[in-house]
Order: structure tokens, then C-alpha cells, then sequence
């Protein structure tokens, strides 16, 4: 398989991926969109988007986990990370990342 051909694939199976968890997650309403930028993440939570870098899985999830407890766990204490997202995250990284790494 040409190095090209590799890439699509992967390409096809992250966007696969991320849609499939935003089903199940139930933020149909919700969008992604990939960042060139290596490692960022971001949440807008008015227009119901998670800006992420392609391929992180992890990141996409530490902001799916913002998305489904919504903006009003967020303030400028903890920037939406206490211990509510902790679990959230921790349940989703349980729930999605064993299945990629038995994949």
C-alpha cells in the first residue's frame, strides 16, 4: 500500500471515528473540525464545535468531555477541568480508548 493510500485510510477512520462518538455521546448537533496545529484543542461551545488536531484521539475526547458537561462547568478557577470533567473524561478514555487499543 502506497504511503499515500496509508494516509487516507487513516484520515477516513478518524473522521469515521469521531462522528461514530459524537452519535453515541448524543451532540449530533455537534461539528468537528481538524487543526493543523499539532496538539490544540478548543471547544466553541455558541456554534457547537470541537476544533482538534487530526489523529489525537485522546484530545478529541478531553473535548467531547467539555461538550457533554457544557459551558456551565467552566470558569476562570479551573477552565472547565474539576473533578466532574475528571470523571467524564476518565469514563469516556475507559469507554473508547481500549477499543482502539485492541483494535
Amino acid at each position: 500500500m502506497k504511503q499515500r493510500d496509508k494516509i487516507k485510510k487513516i484520515r477516513c477512520e478518524w473522521e469515521q471515528w469521531t462522528r461514530k462518538i459524537l452519535q453515541r455521546e448524543k451532540l449530533r448537533k455537534w461539528d468537528i473540525k481538524s487543526s493543523k496545529q499539532r496538539g490544540e484543542g478548543l471547544i466553541q461551545f455558541s456554534i457547537k464545535r470541537i476544533l482538534c488536531s487530526k489523529g489525537n484521539y485522546a484530545l478529541f475526547l478531553h473535548e467531547v468531555s467539555h461538550a457533554l458537561l457544557g459551558k456551565r462547568y467552566w470558569n476562570r478557577y479551573n477552565l472547565g477541568h474539576g473533578v466532574k470533567w475528571a470523571d467524564t473524561f476518565t469514563t469516556l478514555c475507559t469507554k473508547y480508548l481500549y477499543y482502539l487499543k485492541n483494535k
